[in-house]
């Protein structure tokens, strides 16, 4: 029950972050430099509790995937304005889940049956169609969004 408990923290702590940080308001400036903050106390933390080694290859490709992470959650925020928190979430969750899939299956090869394959491509195919409707705008509700730019 505690690997279930512990499996759910990133719905609720990274699935929540779009809401919260358009509730807090800030433009993506600001809510990234939060972002990078937060995380950068929470690291530092969790640095001096658990006193790691480290060696400058380590510090390198740590720093180089936190200013990639930087530049991605910036592009979130960015999507967040245009198209609102309702749609850019699904479609950056599901994108990253399904990503992240294929990544598991091209370049580490983690699956090795043809069964997983069967079963993995579906799921990813139910993934996608998933937040496709998830993000997807009712044409029958006339509701005036003002300030929305999907295509951007």
């Amino acid at each position: 029950m505690q690997g279930v408990l512990l499996a759910l923290v990133p719905i609720f702590a990274w699935g929540s972050i779009g809401v919260v940080a358009n509730k807090f308001g800030g433009d993506a400036d600001q809510q990234t430099l939060g972002m990078a903050l937060g995380a950068f106390v929470f690291a530092l933390i969790v640095f001096l509790l658990r006193m790691p080694t480290l060696t400058w290859q380590i510090f390198l490709i740590g720093f180089i995937g936190g200013l990639l992470w930087v530049i991605g959650q910036f592009g979130q925020f960015n999507s967040m304005k245009y198209m609102g928190v309702s749609v850019a979430s699904p479609l950056s969750s599901g994108s990253q889940l399904v990503i992240g899939g294929l990544l598991g299956v091209f370049a580490f090869h983690e699956w090795t049956k043809q069964i997983q394959f069967i079963l993995g491509f579906i799921a990813m195919a139910v993934l996608v169609v998933g937040f496709y409707f998830s993000a997807k705008r009712d044409p029958e509700n006339t509701v005036v969004e003002e300030g929305r730019n999907y295509t951007r």
